[in-house]
């Protein structure tokens, strides 16, 4: 719902979506299009601060335990990120917005399997 940039993550366009909702059991038909206009726009602290709620359940709550300090750092990792790879000196064979998603990418893993 967000994209990289080098002045933190902003919401992304329309042609930039990433993602698929697939609403099931007991969800009611459009509350895919309710949960994008809810969450869409929310910044990594906000959803760090939405989240953190006692009233957010999840199946294994050491997960959302272990899970919440990395979105609520999400924007400023992505900065650090991003203003690695958009030195012209660094990795100059890739664009920077594909190289720094990759980073991304491979951060985030890297941060859960920690």
């Amino acid at each position: 719902m967000m994209t990289p940039t080098v002045r933190g993550v902003r919401k992304a366009t329309e042609d930039e979506r990433r993602y698929t909702i697939t609403c099931i059991h007991n969800a009611k038909p459009g509350d895919e299009s309710m949960l994008v206009k809810m969450l869409s726009g929310k910044t990594p602290r906000e959803m760090y601060t939405m989240l953190k709620s006692s009233d957010v359940n999840v199946t294994n709550r050491k997960d959302k335990d272990k899970m919440l300090p990395i979105v609520k750092e999400t924007d400023d990792h992505v900065k650090e990120i991003m203003r690695s790879v958009s030195r012209p000196h660094e990795r100059a064979s890739h664009a920077p917005s594909d190289l720094a998603l990759d980073i991304v990418s491979s951060s985030a893993t890297q941060r859960h399997t920690m």
